[in-house]
């Protein structure tokens, strides 16, 4: 019985939290957070479900539910409806879903790499050490590419523009351009494999990749290389805000100031930067620069369609259109004038 009994109170002690927890939420009002789960639905909610729990206990009223979507289609096509209150995505998107459905980022995430912090991230664009024949972007010319994804951010579109401002279009210039669905380390393995010439990839991967003893970076040619200031990460591109946390028109801005103020006073050391693999959070950067890499690449919500291409043409070319149609005009009259005399 003396045993019954204590079983019984380990489990009661067990079941605490969440009993604590569902009375806590009984009367709070449910805010939903869309989350891109880019890493696949599991894994982005043991990383981002703590945070969501930190926020109903540091926003008394309310409970936080985390909503994963693994596809951004998907993502884009649930927040256009307005069902949720914050989304927590890539830079790339959440511009596109400031401009589409008048989002406003809130905080930029502090990401966690080799035990520092850091707001900014890029591409780095790579070969093998020992390819003679690569050792300028230039030289990527006829050769295969191969990027992460191809709505990819840091591991391509980043990338991909700063070969255009470098006069390479890669759909054209290169052999081939191929995506390794979603997997950066599958471009990491198939470049230094020989399988593919040269790739993209995230800022800080190469360096992971050998600190796991995966790879050695002295097998590595980086094309393009960058410095930039407190930024240790091999780099062939400018740097980008990381992803950020946006309030939607659901959400009041009254509850996104207390949800940015919840944020900025996460610590390094608690479970949801831990679990999160973050330092922290800081009020939003300014994401222009991402906009701008949308508008150049003609992406996202810039995609260029057969009827924008339409109006285009017919923006530049309307005084030739307009002459050729006054000429096709005066030579119909002609000959039907001389029709009508004969």
């Amino acid at each position: 019985m003396r045993y019954f009994l204590l079983i019984a109170i380990l489990i009661f002690e067990a079941s605490l939290p969440t009993l604590q927890a569902s009375v806590a939420m009984a009367g709070d009002t449910e805010i939903r957070i869309a989350l891109r789960a880019n890493k696949g639905i599991e894994n982005g909610m043991a990383q981002w479900q703590a945070t969501a729990d930190y926020l109903t206990e540091a926003v008394p009223g309310y409970y936080f539910v985390l909503i994963p979507f693994k596809q951004n289609a998907e993502l884009n096509q649930e927040v256009s409806q307005g069902n949720y209150h914050f989304v927590l995505t890539n830079p790339a998107a959440s511009v596109e879903h400031s401009i589409r459905y008048n989002t406003q980022q809130l905080a930029t995430l502090v990401n966690k790499r080799q035990g520092k912090g850091y707001m900014q991230f890029g591409s780095v664009i790579f070969t093998r050490a020992d390819r003679k024949d690569i050792s300028t972007l230039q030289d990527l010319k006829g050769k295969v590419f191969m990027g992460v994804d191809d709505i990819g951010f840091g591991g391509w579109r980043v990338a991909w523009l700063e070969l255009i401002r470098h006069n390479i279009d890669p759909f054209k210039d290169f052999k081939e351009v191929r995506f390794a669905g979603g997997i950066q380390q599958k471009v990491v393995r198939a470049v230094l494999n020989g399988k593919v010439d040269a790739g993209s990839v995230r800022t800080d991967m190469l360096e992971r990749m050998a600190g796991n003893n995966e790879i050695k970076l002295e097998n590595v040619k980086v094309l393009g290389l960058k410095h930039q200031r407190d930024f240790p990460f091999l780099l062939s591109t400018q740097l980008y805000p990381e992803w950020a946390l946006s309030r939607t028109t659901l959400t009041s801005k009254g509850l996104g100031i207390k949800v940015l103020q919840a944020l900025q006073v996460i610590t390094a050391d608690s479970v949801a930067a831990k679990k999160g693999k973050y330092v922290g959070w800081i009020k939003s950067l300014d994401y222009s620069s991402v906009e701008t890499l949308l508008k150049d690449l003609s992406v996202g919500p810039y995609q260029r369609t057969s009827s924008d291409l339409w109006i285009d043409a017919l923006k530049k070319y309307w005084l030739f259109l307009l002459l050729f149609t006054v000429v096709v005009v005066i030579v119909t009259t002609g000959v039907n004038s001389l029709l009508r005399k004969k």
